[in-house]
């Protein structure tokens, strides 16, 4: 079962709390766990996050998936098993683990629903409230997999989003102020394009990069926003 593609509604950029920008490196002004949740929306696919209330924006009440998350997951993983379970015997939820994934201190780590009044009662949980037996017990026809699938700490960012450069080769389409300069390489248009030279494989450049004073060209999948 594919979820179709579509062409996702672009954002105004957001308004970053000065404690994040402060603390998390950005591109385009955006945080890696909001480019995170921007791309699997342009699947389709929204992310709901534990504890932050049930108030969804029209493209992520639309999505025709719900991945059930906590407040600073950042993941990669294979969908296409849940969602070819889900065809056959449509259960409302699906409790999933990782295969090969250590697990915290909770049976699941993720949860996936199609359905909006599941993914709502999940937001407005909290931490403390043991969500997912608040979960379980709220929706019994729910049942447990495991599939492939990796978390991404805060000391693997850069790791991840030269993973989701790879992925995403039209974030353009989805954040506003970045553009295609060339086959593999999105960002400002006032880009040096000396950057460009690099770009053997996807490059993402950030803001503040019109001109490259840093030597020798990167070769790092993406230049976070300075200045």
């Amino acid at each position: 079962m594919k979820i179709p593609s579509m062409n996702p509604v672009k954002r105004e950029t957001p308004v970053i709390n000065p404690q994040i920008e402060n603390s998390e490196p950005l591109l385009w002004g955006i945080p890696v766990i909001e480019l995170h949740d921007r791309y699997w929306l342009a699947r389709e696919v929204a992310i709901v996050r534990l504890g932050f209330g049930d108030k969804f924006r029209p493209d992520q009440a639309a999505a025709r998936v719900y991945l059930l998350a906590g407040p600073t997951d950042v993941f990669r993983l294979h969908l296409r098993p849940v969602l070819e379970r889900h065809y056959w015997i449509h259960q409302s939820l699906y409790m999933l683990g990782f295969k090969g994934c250590a697990e915290r201190s909770t049976p699941f780590r993720l949860g996936m629903t199609v359905r909006l009044d599941i993914a709502r009662f999940w937001a407005q949980l909290m931490p403390r409230q043991k969500p997912w037996m608040a979960l379980r017990a709220a929706f019994p026809d729910n049942t447990g997999m495991r599939i492939p699938g990796r978390f991404y700490g805060r000391n693997q960012q850069s790791e991840y989003i030269s993973l989701l450069a790879r992925d995403w080769p039209d974030p353009e389409q989805a954040i506003d102020g970045i553009t295609k300069l060339g086959r593999k390489v999105r960002g400002p248009a006032n880009a040096d394009p000396r950057l460009l030279k690099s770009a053997v494989r996807p490059l993402w450049i950030g803001r503040g990069h019109e001109r490259w004073t840093d030597g020798a060209l990167p070769q790092t999948a993406a230049l976070f926003d300075r200045g």
